[in-house]
């Protein structure tokens, strides 16, 4: 863990991680771009891709698939509420469970 300041400020000299600014405002005009594409253009597309569904059906729902990731929300960034009692996110539980069920077989 990085240090911080007591007002939780980087220490000097502190090394960013994670994306430069300009990477980031690619990654934003892209996704921008996709989902423009997505709403403006979503019965052209849908018209354009129908030789695809009889020739291809699954390139079909994989390029689907795979433009709709741009558009929709992360599962991480969906708050599911917590549970009553331990405050913790249900999601997480089930998958705390599912990952001790598999070690115990």
């Amino acid at each position: 863990m990085a240090e911080r300041k007591k007002n939780g400020q980087f220490v000097q000299g502190h090394t960013h991680i994670g994306p430069s600014p300009e990477v980031r405002q690619a990654r934003l005009k892209l996704k921008a771009l996709i989902n423009e594409l997505l709403i403006d253009s979503f019965e052209d597309f849908k018209g354009a891709m129908n030789g695809l569904v009889k020739s291809s059906p699954k390139a079909y729902c994989q390029i689907y698939v795979d433009l709709m990731a741009y558009s929709l929300p992360k599962i991480s960034t969906i708050a599911f509420g917590a549970d009553d009692d331990t405050g913790e996110n249900p999601a997480t539980v089930l998958l705390k469970e599912i990952g001790s069920y598999k070690k115990k077989q």
